[in-house]
């Protein structure tokens, strides 16, 4: 592309965009979101230092995201139409060039799924009208990258655990202080239970041995009645 100018080299400008973008989610659902772009004003350099000026000039501003394509062999910062990539979303507005008091532009995106939480990248479009030179018009490119890998909308935590856990806690306590309680019970009724056991045996013994001992002497003196007789 050639391009004819009407002004000496000497009279041309220089224009820089900075690279601070201020991004902002509006109008959110769970759905989609509206994103918000703050920029900072496009500065004018003019013979090696900021452009004092006492005449109007206009830039006319076109905000494209586009999806950020690493294969594609397309340039964003060139002038040229793009073939394989597709704009998504774009947005205008008009901004006027001030030495004293330089003002932010903005572009809105509208109706941005949260599924689609990529990087895109931004593309800046920009016609300069300077009304001090009536044919004086430029077209100027400026990209930059914008994440949008946070916009996924993520599961909202459950606050209901947070009541629950320390209840469930608790109750878990008593039911294992419960039940070391009802076991150490029980161990020792069975210790109880088997001296017991061990005590009746023991006097079994002694009531056997008793008989025992009767039985015999019964016998016996059964042996010495029969005898004397």
């Amino acid at each position: 592309m050639i391009r004819y100018y009407y002004t000496y080299e000497e009279d041309e400008y220089g224009y820089y965009l900075h690279d601070n973008v201020i991004k902002k989610c509006v109008d959110e659902n769970d759905e989609y979101i509206t994103l918000s772009l703050t920029i900072n004003p496009i500065d004018i350099i003019y013979n090696k230092s900021r452009l004092n000026n006492t005449y109007t000039i206009y830039f006319y501003i076109s905000g494209i995201l586009y999806k950020n394509n690493e294969t594609s062999k397309e340039l964003l910062n060139t002038t040229s139409i793009l073939q394989d990539q597709t704009p998504l979303y774009e947005d205008n507005t008009v901004n006027v060039y001030s030495y004293k008091n330089p003002e932010n532009f903005n572009l809105t995106f509208r109706n941005i799924p949260r599924k689609d939480n990529y990087i895109y990248d931004l593309q800046i479009q920009v016609n300069v009208f300077i009304n001090r030179y009536l044919f004086n018009e430029e077209f100027l490119i400026f990209t930059k990258k914008i994440d949008l890998t946070d916009i996924k909308k993520e599961p909202e935590k459950s606050y209901l655990w947070y009541i629950l856990g320390p209840i469930l806690g608790v109750i878990g306590f008593l039911l294992i202080a419960f039940f070391v309680i009802k076991y150490i019970k029980l161990s020792k009724a069975n210790v109880n239970l088997e001296k017991e056991m061990k005590s009746m045996v023991y006097t079994n013994e002694i009531q056997r041995d008793i008989l025992v001992k009767k039985k015999i002497k019964s016998e016996k003196e059964s042996d010495y009645e029969t005898t004397f007789i």
